[in-house]
């Protein structure tokens, strides 16, 4: 499935590129340096004009474009941002959640679900660019300033499913390190585990478990967050002549799982991308889609406090060996110890 075919996504990607009124008035506090703002405005859509150029790249896989949008936005996380930054970064963090879901919605021609999430891209590209405006007008950082930025070293190449390596220039230190490519029909990168067949090994998973995580407070955001994840079962999908098939060596997982708002404040996008299995070898593992989970899909949802959610998430994983559902708050960010759950399921 590729991002063309997808329909997706490509109606959308305007919102990558916000323009800036002509006049306005300084705000005020001695976190806006109008040096410092305008090095992160320049940076930040440097970033998203890298996306814009992954998203309108012909033969682009689905999966290939998800890696590519959680690299960039883990650029973009890594900027020194200035504090006055703060809502400008938040309605990034909007978008590029809400550009993951439309990707995950075309790579399964849910095409309900694309238009759900393109009217919702309505509403988030209006509110980036009033931050935007906000932050950056008023030093008279026009469009035309960051129509064309690029990283440095950016760039994506004639072939869209092999771009090429990228290297590290002295300035500035951001720089695109593209996430490995790989047949999207390919199994996860497990080179140091050896291709074994038969059934898979049994899970030792005893099933409900219910943890809680948090309350983190974001400073970003002044926000507190603290969820309720379970994990109901765990299955493998038996091999039958009509069921799907995993890669040789591998096996398709199954996960019911339920989640529940604590509170104090509301979860935006809570979906399958806060969740991974890690694999014996510390590979991380991102959900994929099969048949057997279209009536039962932890798909997307924002929760207010209290809201529950609850659905199945599939995996393909290696068919021996350790395996360990962990949930993420952040799934853009690193795992930090006291910051995601993990449920041993083998």
């Amino acid at each position: 499935m590729t991002i063309k075919a997808a329909i997706l996504t490509l109606l959308v990607l305007a919102l990558l590129v916000p323009a800036f009124p002509v006049q306005a008035q300084d705000p005020t506090g001695a976190d806006c340096d109008p040096n410092e703002v305008q090095v992160w405005l320049t940076e930040r859509q440097a970033w998203r004009n890298a996306t814009q150029d992954v998203l309108d790249a012909q033969g682009m896989s689905v999966p290939n474009a998800r890696a590519y949008l959680h690299d960039h936005l883990q650029q973009i996380e890594d900027l020194d941002r200035p504090g006055c930054a703060d809502a400008a970064m938040l309605w990034t963090y909007y978008l590029y959640s809400n550009l993951q879901h439309l990707l995950t919605c075309g790579g399964v021609s849910d095409t309900a679900c694309v238009s759900e999430m393109q009217q919702r891209l309505d509403n988030y590209r209006q509110r980036d660019d009033d931050a935007i405006n906000a932050l950056g007008a008023p030093f008279g950082f026009g469009a035309d300033a960051f129509r064309d930025v690029r990283p440095a070293g950016w760039t994506l190449g004639p072939a869209a499913e092999q771009p090429p390596a990228q290297t590290q220039p002295e300035q500035p230190p951001q720089v695109v390190q593209p996430p490995p490519v790989m047949d999207p029909n390919a199994p996860p990168a497990v080179s140091d585990v050896p291709e074994q067949t038969g059934p898979p090994q049994a899970l030792t998973f005893a099933g409900p478990q219910t943890k809680q995580f948090g309350p983190l407070y974001v400073e970003d955001f002044d926000e507190t967050y603290a969820v309720e994840v379970t994990v109901q079962s765990a299955r493998f999908v038996p091999e039958s002549d009509t069921s799907s098939v995993a890669a040789p060596g591998y096996a398709l997982l199954i996960v019911d799982l339920a989640t529940r708002n604590l509170g104090p404040d509301f979860v935006a996008e809570i979906g399958p991308d806060n969740f991974q299995i890690s694999d014996s070898t510390g590979n991380l593992l991102d959900s994929i889609y099969i048949d057997e989970v279209a009536d039962c899909l932890f798909d997307y949802i924002d929760m207010e406090v209290g809201a529950t959610a609850n659905g199945c998430l599939s995996f393909e994983v290696p068919l021996t060996g350790a395996l360990e559902l962990r949930y993420s708050f952040d799934p853009y960010g690193d795992y930090v110890e006291g910051q995601y759950l993990a449920f041993p399921l083998r």
